[in-house]
């Protein structure tokens, strides 16, 4: 089908059937049920629809209501108030043609235009009236009540007649729609901004605005619309927008206002983001002030893709700008805010960088011997493990107990060291008594006490051996227990050991957590963009650690370089405040 060109898609019943409603035999008439073939055209997608109708004809008496002031009797002997007093009066008989929906789902339609008509084979139609479609809402019939006057229809021969319905799709005309905007001349609805109206057209409103055809689809009788959440000035220039496709020029910061794009969402003019002018206008009022509200009003409104080429404007100014970004206030809020935007934000970086090996490194050397030396040479004491010889103290752990030497763990421990060192009840009986860890846990620990090693490379031990090592103040063991942890990360034990690290403010074991999803998931061969987004998804990070996502973008942007993988497709942004931003 050439551009431009229109597509119509009709129905034809004989009239010759409204005899028996107008001898009153029955109320209504329903015809076979038909189908209309629909486009669902849009930029990326060419599909037909095929929509199940049937056609209802009724007789309607359409009533005229008028008030007027009357003396109520009651009230007169009373008050002497005056009362409101509605008469109605038959404006006449009417032929209703209404369209019955017979679908199981309701698509999302473009707008139709519905032309009823009386045809006469040999000459053509007689008699048209038509209705925009803006969209199919359950349970209602579509149609028009007043289509014909019953006494006009009995002067014509109903047996020659075809009672014809056509279904055309309503373009946005925006050269005949120009001339109509603030224009009284067929308005037919008001929209009331504080003390402004502007005088509109339910159809121009309808096929610019989904929020628009919504309202008048569900309340077919609405004549006036108050606008809220809008200042006057904002809303013109959407309505302009939509009358004519252009704004009165503004300057990018003033076009970039907040307000401004808070009200073509709210309102869901999409058009306005697919204008290119427009959208140069927006990228080039771009600021790190500006960027993350922007990014909420689009996210949190789940816009994306209606705003696509803006969002990716967006998104590309945050990517160049990162570096200047990730220490800013605002940003670190997205944590609290939306970290769902964060991790956006982390897969687009995915996508889109090529990011160089990692500048820092974690020390993984064993700390300074200061606790070693106090105990001269650990690997003396290894015979006295677990050994009754000399003991002093034993460890009770459910039924288990190890024999042990007050010196040895006080000097080992701080804690310890403090329980010997007062007459608490563990000094005076003898026995320390532990119920928060299993015995074989705590003899790993009791094990490293005297030999500084432990016999266990078990990712889940050593996490349960940490725990111990921290209630103990026990130094030199939690690191080498880090030191195993983030030297032995696999894909499998990742989140379990950086969800650890993060719930215990363990730094140095959560940055090598850190390095290690930069360096496998963006620095070697990880391309695959579903996978990523599938990891990220099975880390759930927004939901249980969602600082993490910040953490990650630091280490991104602190410790690598980052080159963007099509220099040759990438937007031209500048550079705010940034001395090592890349490109």
């Amino acid at each position: 089908m050439a551009e431009g060109e229109k597509k119509v898609t009709s129905f034809t019943w004989d009239a010759g059937n409204l005899i028996q409603l107008f001898e009153g035999k029955k109320s209504s008439l329903k015809s076979p049920e038909f189908l209309t073939e629909i486009s669902l055209a849009t930029k990326t997608l060419d599909e037909k629809c095929f929509l199940k109708w049937t056609l209802l004809a009724k007789k309607v008496i359409e009533m005229e209501r008028a008030e007027s002031d009357k003396h109520s009797s009651k009230k007169r002997r009373t008050t002497g108030s005056l009362a409101k007093v509605t008469k109605e009066t038959m404006k006449g008989q009417y032929l209703g043609l209404y369209l019955q929906n017979n679908n199981d789902e309701l698509p999302y339609l473009p707008i139709l235009k519905v032309t009823f008509s009386i045809v006469k084979p040999t000459s053509g139609k007689i008699y048209s009236k038509g209705k925009e479609l803006l969209m199919i809402v359950e349970g209602v019939d579509f149609g028009i009540s007043d289509f014909i006057m019953i006494a006009e229809l009995e002067k014509l021969s109903l047996c020659d007649l075809m009672i014809l319905c056509e279904f055309e799709e309503a373009k946005k005309d925006i050269e005949s729609f120009k001339p109509l905007l603030n224009n009284t001349m067929f308005s037919d609805i008001e929209l009331i901004v504080g003390k402004n109206v502007f005088p509109a057209h339910k159809l121009v409103l309808a096929l610019s605005s989904s929020y628009f055809r919504e309202k008048i689809a569900n309340d077919d009788s609405l004549t006036s619309l108050k606008i809220l959440d809008t200042k006057s000035k904002y809303f013109e220039q959407l309505l302009r927008f939509m009358y004519t496709g252009k704004l009165d020029y503004m300057k990018s910061e003033e076009l970039i206002d907040f307000k401004l794009i808070e009200a073509v969402c709210q309102y869901k003019v999409w058009d306005f983001f697919a204008d290119y002018e427009i959208e140069e206008t927006l990228k080039a009022g771009l600021n790190i002030k500006n960027i993350i509200p922007t990014l909420l009003l689009i996210y949190e409104a789940r816009l994306m893709e209606e705003t696509r080429s803006f969002f990716a404007d967006c998104i590309y100014f945050t990517m160049v700008n990162l570096t200047s970004m990730v220490d800013l206030d605002f940003f670190k809020n997205l944590v609290t805010i939306n970290p769902q935007l964060l991790e956006t934000i982390l897969i687009w970086l995915h996508w889109k960088l090529v990011v160089s090996k990692c500048k820092r490194k974690i020390d993984v050397s064993p700390l300074k011997e200061s606790n070693i030396e106090k105990c001269i040479s650990c690997k003396q004491f290894e015979a006295l493990l677990n050994n009754q010889k000399y003991s002093d103290i034993d460890i009770q752990i459910g039924d288990k107990t190890y024999h042990a030497h007050k010196l040895i763990l006080g000097t080992r421990s701080p804690v310890f060291d403090r329980m010997f060192s007062h007459n608490m009840a563990e000094t005076i009986s003898g026995v320390v008594k532990i119920e928060d860890t299993e015995p074989e846990i705590f003899y790993q620990v009791l094990r490293f006490i005297y030999t500084n090693e432990f016999e266990t490379k078990k990712n889940d031990l050593i996490l349960k051996i940490w725990i111990v090592a921290d209630k103990y103040d026990i130094d030199d063991l939690k690191f080498e227990c880090e030191n195993i942890l983030g030297s032995s990360l696999t894909h499998k034990t990742f989140k379990r050991t950086v969800t650890f690290a993060d719930n215990r403010n363990m730094e140095r074991l959560k940055r090598m957590c850190v390095l290690y999803f930069i360096d496998n998931m963006f620095i070697k061969e990880y391309d695959q963009r579903a996978a990523f987004n599938q990891l990220l998804y099975d880390l759930n990070f927004t939901a249980s650690n969602p600082h993490l996502l910040l953490e990650i973008l630091n280490a991104l942007v602190l410790d690598c370089k980052l080159v963007l993988k099509n220099p040759k497709k990438k937007r031209i942004f500048c550079v705010q405040n940034v001395e090592n931003s890349f490109l």
